[in-house]
């Protein structure tokens, strides 16, 4: 199994290209997200922590060849590299449960902003602290045992050196995490399919478009390791450029499936009209006038309505 197989420059090239474009892609929607508080609920606050957890994944994995290996910052970046690639997948999963709790049987709508917020504590407590943990468990092990299970941070790469370690404490719980997101899906899937009651049509359809949009997401995070692993074994090139591919495009992935919908682009229109109102005004005048607050109001109340609108598509 060559674990340890070295890029050829097409391949290095390749990976670079797709990595750079997934990190902006990831950034930029990490903005669109942070600076608009109407995406900002349970889902929106679940989305950002993925994004982040990945985009530091990501841009770690970009830098690393500019480390020594073997060196104590190549060590660093190789268990920040883990721990924020496990937080990713702890993430999807969270968004997973999410949709299935929306969605599960008996379960009435609240809009009591508390129980929200103390469930995004619950969610950032899991999705945070059981790689710390799991990571935890690796530097031990890492550094006082001479068990085949060592991690090997940078030893060889700024990564996990150990083909058995990086099957135990990252293959194996991806595994888990994936198996547990199809329960959630399919068991969401039948509670939508079945829903008769108070849910209102256009809550169904926007719910089954969110639920689409989960699958894809977890299967094209899961699908990544998957190509590299059987990479690995196989040390076939296709494999190869599959898995370079899938994880340098997972940001381009998100982007597209989070930030260019109907309803965030009402938005991001809005917010940007918003700011070159208020620009212009203040060039002109110095400071805001009642004609340009009226103004201001009267688009936040008509991207409102459009957004309200949009809430029905995916």
């Amino acid at each position: 199994m060559n674990y340890l197989r070295t890029f050829s420059k097409e391949e290095s090239v390749l990976s670079l290209v797709c990595g750079v474009l997934s990190v902006i892609f990831l950034f930029v929607a990490f903005l669109i997200y942070t600076c608009n508080p109407k995406l900002q609920n349970i889902p929106g606050k679940n989305l950002i922590s993925l994004i982040s957890a990945l985009l530091m994944a990501q841009l770690l994995f970009i830098l690393a060849p500019l480390f020594t290996n073997s060196s104590p910052w190549c060590a660093v970046i190789a268990i920040i590299i883990h721990y924020s690639f496990l937080s990713s997948f702890f993430w999807m999963n969270v968004m997973s449960f999410d949709i299935f709790f929306t969605f599960s049987a008996g379960f009435k709508r609240s809009g009591d902003r508390g129980q929200s917020s103390k469930r995004f504590k619950y969610y950032s407590l899991y999705a945070w602290s059981v790689p710390c943990v799991l990571l935890t468990i690796c530097v031990i092990i890492d550094v006082w045992s001479t068990s085949d299970y060592r991690p090997l941070y940078g030893d060889v790469v700024c990564w996990i050196s150990s083909p058995k370690a990086l099957l135990v404490f990252f293959l194996v719980p991806l595994g888990i995490i994936l198996f547990s997101n199809i329960i959630f899906f399919v068991i969401t899937a039948k509670n939508i399919y079945v829903s008769e009651h108070n849910t209102a049509k256009i809550l169904k359809k926007k719910e089954s478009c969110k639920l689409l949009i989960y699958i894809k997401l977890s299967v094209a995070m899961g699908m990544t390791w998957i190509f590299g692993f059987v990479a690995t074994g196989a040390n076939n090139i296709v494999w190869w450029y599959l898995f370079i591919i899938f994880n340098g495009l997972q940001g381009v992935f998100i982007f597209m499936s989070f930030v260019l919908t109907p309803k965030v682009l009402r938005m991001v229109h809005g917010r940007v009209r918003t700011i070159f109102i208020d620009y212009r005004s203040y060039s002109m005048f110095g400071k805001s006038s009642s004609s340009t607050k009226s103004t201001h109001l009267m688009t936040t109340k008509s991207e409102d309505i459009l957004v309200k609108q949009d809430e029905s598509k995916c």
